[in-house]
């Protein structure tokens, strides 16, 4: 996982699993003990310490944890506020000696979070923090502590420029780590974000002389870390965040083509991550986008196996040059055989005028991105490979659709939302079907 490779598992005696059945044997029979206990509600100290002793050998078992949590409660209804305290500082004890032999597990980080909740020293959520530096100076990808360190942070109202410079640390000791640049992006907005306290959503507006700034960063790591995809994916999402690329920052974002060419100039082997970020920014730019698609089909011929990704991904630069010229208000359109795999609904959502589409001759697997044409009437969809038309009822405009030759191979099983007056479906597996017409009546009850 992550390029590092895990250590070869050590074959046990014949004496040594046996003492491992004989463990596992005890241990279902505490088990059984204890679910049993629990379905009787019985909250008591023998209870709670066999708790301890199997979460101690398994922390995965939520159903223990909660248990364990009902018990605490109970005890605490006679218990004063220090020895409460005392107790729940005992709790995470415990889940750091889980942590130890099971530093991800999702059922243990859960229990802290409650017992956090409890604890009335604002101390302790102090020493978290520092627990967290701790757990990830042993595993910097170790998501589940990511995600911990968030919510204590927010617990205790940390300053987001704090947790923004920590990430900062991270990255800069390895450039590989994916959690780190993902966490970042959520404080990066927190701190930076045009024209709103907290950001909401993905997408967010940061100044340009941050951008600058984190661009310089991944560049580092590019550098460094040339086939990693970490820094690459970052960049993605650092470029996503407008819709189009300013006027001041195109010399920048020509700057990490520049970056891209000398990387797989300087490489004998295909850089994947920097082939696909140089299509990326060419087409983010809508600059030179025939050598767009020739770097995806380069990339299709050199890795088979993420082809279908590539074609997807290729059907961008091709759409963006087929309507670069196309007036928006325009009523038919042309878009066959161009081999497209999929259409890209955001390319089209300016074309609300359009009532007929030509998309036949490409090779479509999918109904998608023609949602957004609130007035298409006439759709043909010829010689593709798509398999069913579930995707028609987000056309409820539709009025005439023609599906020849494709790989149909069944009809939708509810009547479609559109109001279908012709349709054609010759040269498709779905048309030998035994009840095919009482099928097709169902589906479309306007024909």
């Amino acid at each position: 996982m992550h390029g590092r490779r895990l250590a070869d598992k050590k074959v046990p005696t014949a004496e040594e699993r046996a003492e491992e059945l004989a463990k596992l044997a005890k241990c279902n029979t505490l088990m059984k003990s204890l679910l049993d206990r629990r379905k009787r509600g019985v909250v008591d100290e023998s209870s709670f310490d066999v708790t301890q002793k199997m979460l101690e050998i398994n922390p995965d078992f939520n159903t223990l944890w909660n248990y364990r949590r009902d018990i605490l409660n109970s005890f605490f209804v006679s218990k004063t506020a220090d020895e409460k305290e005392a107790m729940l500082l005992n709790e995470l004890q415990l889940l750091e000696r889980a942590f130890r032999k099971h530093p991800k597990c999702y059922a243990a980080w859960h229990y802290r979070k409650w017992v956090l909740q409890q604890v009335k020293d604002p101390k302790v959520l102090q020493r978290e923090l520092a627990l967290c530096k701790a757990f990830l100076d042993k595993d910097d990808r170790n998501f589940h502590v990511w995600n911990f360190r968030q919510w204590v942070v927010a617990l205790i109202g940390l300053d987001p420029k704090v947790e923004l410079q920590f990430t900062t640390d991270r990255i800069q000791k390895n450039f590989s780590n994916y959690s780190a640049w993902h966490y970042r992006s959520k404080y990066l907005a927190a701190v930076h974000a045009k024209g709103a306290e907290q950001p909401k959503g993905d997408t967010v507006s940061l100044p340009l002389d941050v951008i600058r700034s984190e661009l310089e960063l991944v560049r580092n790591g590019v550098y460094t870390e040339p086939d990693d995809q970490c820094c690459w994916l970052y960049l993605r999402w650092l470029l996503w965040q407008e819709s189009e690329v300013p006027d001041e920052l195109v010399p920048d974002v020509e700057s990490q083509i520049a970056v891209c060419d000398e990387l797989i100039e300087s490489e004998e082997k295909i850089l994947r991550w920097a082939m696909l970020t140089k299509a990326f920014l060419l087409t983010l730019l809508k600059r030179d986008l025939q050598q767009v698609v020739a770097i995806y089909d380069k990339m299709i011929e050199a890795d088979p196996v993420h082809s279908s990704y590539y074609s997807d991904a290729r059907s961008i630069p091709i759409l963006q040059q087929k309507l670069a010229d196309v007036p928006v208000d325009v009523r038919s359109l042309d878009l066959s055989n161009n081999g497209l795999t999929v259409v890209h609904g955001r390319l089209l959502s300016s074309f609300t005028a359009l009532e007929e589409l030509n998309l036949s001759g490409n090779a479509l697997t999918r109904w998608s991105g023609l949602s957004c044409l609130t007035s298409l009437q006439v759709l043909n969809v010829d010689n593709n490979a798509l398999t069913s038309l579930d995707g028609i009822s987000a056309i409820p405009t539709l009025k005439r659709l023609s599906a020849r030759h494709n790989n149909i191979n069944k009809l939708p099983g509810e009547p479609v939302k559109c109001q279908l007056l012709s349709l054609e479906l010759s040269g498709n597996f779905v048309c030998d079907a035994e009840h095919y017409n009482e099928q097709l009546r169902k589906a479309f009850p306007s024909l």
